[in-house]
């Protein structure tokens, strides 16, 4: 019998998510946390159409804990964007992740290190003006949530890193 390597399919998107900054966030109150770079690529060959919200676009993505969140300033007019992504492209979100208060969890001394973010293409505008149906959506498969790698809750200020070289 021969064993075949199956090879994996790429996801439609990859995400990524970086930190690019660490201290209070003045506009949230002076609350400290991350600057945070997120990133949706289109990896298919046919361009990706989806919405967002023009402000609030933080509805599009979630964490894999509660002890973080993505803050969301608002602001006075937050409609639906309908985006749209050609092949390869991608878009770069810059936000600020929050830790959520928790007294207990932060007595017990249980806050995570690292966070991974999820991004869910909404390809119906109403799936974000209905947070039920879009729960239900997900649960069934019909919305995917596309997720990043962990990555860790540091920043390296003033410093330098040598990366490992790219293998095409």
């Amino acid at each position: 019998m021969q064993l075949v390597a199956q090879s994996q399919p790429q996801p439609a998107l990859t995400v990524t998510a970086e930190v690019i900054g660490v201290g209070p966030y003045q506009c949230n109150y002076g609350v400290d946390g991350y600057a945070i770079k997120l990133s949706v690529k289109n990896n298919t060959q046919n361009s990706r159409r989806f919405f967002v919200y023009n402000c609030s676009w933080q509805t599009s993505w979630s964490t894999d804990t509660e002890d973080w969140y993505l803050w969301s300033a608002g602001c006075d007019k937050n409609i639906p964007e309908e985006i749209t992504l050609l092949a390869s492209q991608q878009m770069i979100f810059h936000g600020f992740l929050a830790a959520r208060k928790s007294f207990e969890r932060e007595a017990k001394g249980i806050v995570s290190a690292k966070v991974k973010f999820a991004f869910t293409e909404l390809s119906d505008m109403l799936d974000l003006t209905d947070f039920n149906k879009t729960d239900e959506k997900i649960k069934k498969g019909t919305l995917i949530m596309y997720w990043s790698e962990d990555i860790p809750l540091i920043f390296h200020n003033n410093s330098y890193q040598i990366l490992a070289p790219t293998v095409k």
